[in-house]
C-alpha cells in the first residue's frame, strides 16, 4: 500500500487526498514522524481544513505531545467552533495537557450537554484513570435517563472494574 500511496504522490504530488492517505496509513503503523511529514504537506496543500488539523492533533496525542494536540485541536476549533467534533477533540486534548480550566470553559452551558454524552470524552476520563469523573458523567447520564437499564449496567460494570484496577 505504502509503494502504491508514493507512487501516486510521485505522479501527482499536490493531490492532497494521498497525502492523507499516506498520513493516515503512516499513523495506523505508529510511524508518526513519517504521518507528520506527511499531513504538514496537506496542511499546506489544504490550509484551513478541519480534518487535516485533526489528523495532526491526534497523531500528537498517539506521541503523548499533549500541549502540540491542544494546540493543533485549539486551531481546528478556531477554525468552526460550531462542530461538536471540534469542540469534543479540543476537550479531549485539553484533558490530556492537564488544563482543567479550558476543559470548564469548552464544557460550560450550552456546551455541557455535549460534554455530559461523549463517549469519547468518557473514554478519555477512564484512560487519565480519572474514575472520580467517569463516575459522575455516568451519574449525569442516568440522571438524564432514569429508566435507562443499559447506563445503569454499564456504571455498575464501570464500578467494578475501577475497583479492579484500583487494587
Amino acid at each position: 500500500a505504502e509503494s502504491e500511496l508514493l507512487k501516486e504522490i510521485a505522479k501527482q504530488p499536490s493531490a492532497a487526498r494521498m497525502h492523507a492517505f499516506l498520513g493516515t496509513f503512516y499513523r495506523i503503523l505508529g510511524e508518526s514522524d513519517k504521518a507528520l511529514e506527511q499531513f504538514e504537506i496537506l496542511k499546506t496543500l489544504s490550509p484551513n481544513k478541519q480534518r487535516t488539523l485533526f489528523d495532526i492533533g491526534f497523531t500528537y496525542l498517539a506521541r503523548a505531545e499533549y500541549e502540540k494536540a491542544k494546540e493543533t485541536f485549539g486551531e481546528a476549533f478556531t477554525l468552526a467552533p460550531e462542530y461538536d467534533d471540534a469542540r469534543a477533540n479540543y476537550i479531549i486534548s485539553a484533558m490530556y495537557a492537564g488544563d482543567d480550566a479550558l476543559v470548564s470553559a469548552l464544557s460550560a452551558p450550552p456546551y455541557d450537554t455535549l460534554y455530559r454524552g461523549s463517549d469519547r470524552i468518557l473514554q478519555a476520563y477512564y484512560d487519565l484513570k480519572k474514575y472520580d469523573m467517569v463516575l459522575a458523567l455516568l451519574d449525569a447520564r442516568i440522571e438524564k435517563n432514569p429508566t435507562d437499564k443499559q447506563l445503569r449496567v454499564f456504571k455498575a460494570y464501570a464500578e467494578q472494574r475501577i475497583k479492579e484496577l484500583q487494587k
